[in-house]
């Protein structure tokens, strides 16, 4: 089972499909726990690295796919760790923002969080004991702030990543991003991305 939150969807827009070892794909039954809370649930049929896609409007939500191990976990490390959530993205001053680690397939190890920026965040950390955890943190001055995740001292893929905190967004906030990757840009080449305005008017 895997929790995440995802802002401004709709559990109508939401799919999800886990994908086995044998490569069978089929799909998965996805909960809606209110305030774009979501659980998404499957019963695997075989041992070893399921991979489960999940989607907004057909479109990966950051950290999409993710890897779950039926079995014994082999080859674990900070490389297995994910991160995802809006809160990784954009965030608004003196508002709770929110996201979510990964990291059942990691094997044992410590987890760090650091939050730079113009001012000194507010994070709060909770353990949902299936190798899953919500961080929530609230920034008191806008600004651009790095979020580091380490896992055993080592950034865990696309650590530290830059998210920027505004003013309050009104309806802005209802918009989203999808398919824009952290890292990877070339300079003088396109950059695509995909924007859901969600019924945000402006």
């Amino acid at each position: 089972m895997l929790f995440f939150l995802f802002l401004g969807t709709s559990p109508f827009d939401m799919s999800a499909y886990v994908t086995s070892p044998s490569g069978h794909l089929e799909n998965c039954e996805i909960v809606d726990l209110d305030d774009c809370n979501y659980s998404i649930k499957f019963i695997p049929k075989e041992m070893g690295v399921h991979t489960v896609s999940v989607k907004h409007k057909d479109m990966h939500i950051p950290g999409s796919p993710f890897e779950f191990t039926v079995g014994p976990i082999q080859g674990g490390g900070a490389h297995k760790v994910r991160a995802s959530g809006n809160g990784l993205i954009r965030g608004e001053v003196n508002m709770i923002n929110e996201f979510n680690i990964y990291t059942r397939e990691a094997g044992a190890g410590g987890l760090a969080i650091a939050i730079e920026g113009p001012a000194k965040a507010e994070i709060d950390f909770f353990d949902r004991k299936d190798g899953s955890c919500g961080v929530s943190f609230v920034c008191p001055e806008p600004g651009e702030y790095q979020v580091s995740i380490k896992f055993n001292d080592e950034h865990i893929p696309d650590s530290p990543f830059n998210v920027v905190i505004g003013s309050p967004f009104g309806d802005a906030k209802k918009l989203t991003i999808q398919s824009l990757q952290h890292k990877g840009h070339e300079v003088n080449r396109p950059c695509m991305f995909t924007v859901n305005v969600n019924g945000a008017r402006g």
